[in-house]
């Protein structure tokens, strides 16, 4: 049956309504939330207040719902682009709204991905100038050539799969490889599946 064969997969503030969903709305039939850099709330001014948890981490305030959560985050999100300081253009993750914001919160299993050399837009494709971008996000060293920005969405791919791998029972499995073997990864990547 496939009505209990997907997962959930946002950016930035769409993170912001995955999470709603599944807190507020209830959206149990998903098997897992893969989260990329997600920002609470609408806008990076924060001008909408509509938060689901308050500013700041809180880990006495917990998410309702059980759903499995992979919070990757960008180390470079929480940076405000290099514009002249006196435009105040935010972060495009703000580090109250964003990150270890959302992490102390979750009370389902979840893992932590930290993608430090890289920053919130980095994930864009080709197609958008790698210029235009780094003016509205800040950008990180490992997205200074096509290759680093190529290997970031790769990693991204990767913990999708695996999440894939791991909870979506129908999903066939790669040859030799167990569920338990793509949760090792998340956990360790640099060695589980050597």
């Amino acid at each position: 049956d496939v009505a209990d064969q997907f997962g959930l997969i946002a950016h930035s503030a769409g993170g912001h309504a995955a999470l709603h969903m599944l807190d507020r709305i209830g959206c149990f039939r998903a098997r897992f939330a893969a989260l990329l850099d997600p920002v609470d709330g609408l806008d990076p001014f924060g001008l909408e207040k509509g938060f689901l948890l308050p500013v700041g981490v809180h880990p006495e305030v917990k998410l309702n719902f059980t759903t499995p959560v992979a919070l990757i985050i960008s180390g470079h999100a929480s940076e405000a682009p290099h514009y002249p300081k006196a435009l105040r253009w935010p972060a495009c993750a703000p580090a109250d709204r964003a990150g270890m914001h959302w992490y102390a919160s979750l009370d389902s299993p979840k893992w932590l991905v930290n993608f430090s050399d890289y920053g919130h837009a980095d994930l864009l494709n080709e197609a958008i100038p790698h210029g235009f971008s780094d003016h509205i996000c800040a950008s990180g060293p490992g997205a200074s050539t096509s290759a680093g920005r190529e290997a970031y969405r790769i990693g991204l791919a990767a913990i999708v799969v695996a999440l894939g791998q791991a909870l979506l029972p129908s999903v066939p499995l790669a040859p030799k490889l167990a569920q338990a073997d793509f949760l090792r990864w998340l956990e360790q990547p640099a060695t589980a599946l050597a």
